[in-house]
């Protein structure tokens, strides 16, 4: 993303930031009530951070750094009743640190929102070339990146063909994303991309998004009032492997 700093008509500062984060997620199903999934084992083998920025003339050396949910493991386990709240702790049953806890906590969400869309598919006949919009509630857990990224507006799939992949039957389809945050930090992104879905079980065998993405805000006091805008790209890219857990 580039950020531009503008003060009145005078530019103040530029810099460009990249950011790569690259994670292996292990989620095991630990409990079931009627059907449904109400705790879960979440390990990260593996959650790294790469940032570069460039200010100016100058260039940073890219830093490479764990994230601090690697190599951990955490436990999500939502309560009782149609809207319980989901916890998240660690193995010893204590609240993780909030860092750490947030990221848990918006995996924990995005796997629900997976299971939800499963459960949107299932039964469904879609022709070639037909377009369906998912409920704002799915969407977003779908599509959760946590709040910096705003509210999903909207989220549409068309299908473009049916293939077999692996032996499995598969339905792919274009997916087309917009979010927005309207708060003190204006932000808008738009990103597309193909998501492959396994027909018989409707789970999500993998994803891949891509689009711009641009946010403005103000910042300082009233005598000192500047306005940071921002223009980037955003792309993220899943694939899930699934099979039953060892006994």
């Amino acid at each position: 993303m580039t950020m531009t700093m503008r003060q009145a008509n005078e530019l103040v500062g530029k810099s460009q930031t990249t950011v790569r984060t690259n994670q292996k997620r292990l989620l095991t199903t630990t409990e079931v009530d009627h059907g449904r999934i109400v705790a879960v084992r979440l390990q990260y083998p593996m959650a790294t951070k790469q940032e570069s920025i460039v200010e100016g003339a100058e260039t940073n050396e890219p830093t490479l750094s764990a994230q601090p949910v690697q190599g951990k493991t955490y436990i999500c386990k939502r309560n009782s009743g149609e809207n319980g709240e989901l916890v998240v702790t660690d193995e010893a049953g204590n609240r993780p640190p909030t860092d750490e806890y947030e990221s848990s906590l918006n995996k924990c969400r995005w796997s629900a929102g997976r299971i939800r869309s499963r459960s949107f598919f299932a039964g469904r006949t879609i022709a070639v070339g037909e377009k369906v919009e998912l409920p704002s509630a799915v969407a977003s857990q779908v599509f959760n990146l946590g709040d910096k990224f705003g509210k999903v507006s909207r989220f549409t799939l068309t299908l473009k063909k049916v293939q077999t992949e692996g032996g499995v039957k598969c339905a792919v389809f274009q997916a087309n994303v917009e979010a927005f945050a309207n708060a003190a930090t204006q932000m808008r992104l738009e990103v597309e991309g193909p998501l492959v879905l396994d027909v018989a079980t409707c789970r999500a065998q993998k994803i891949s998004l891509l689009g711009p993405i641009g946010m403005s805000e103000t910042r300082g006091s009233y005598s000192t009032a500047y306005q940071v805008i921002g223009t980037g790209k955003l792309q993220m890219s899943i694939a899930s492997i699934y099979r039953d857990a060892k006994r």
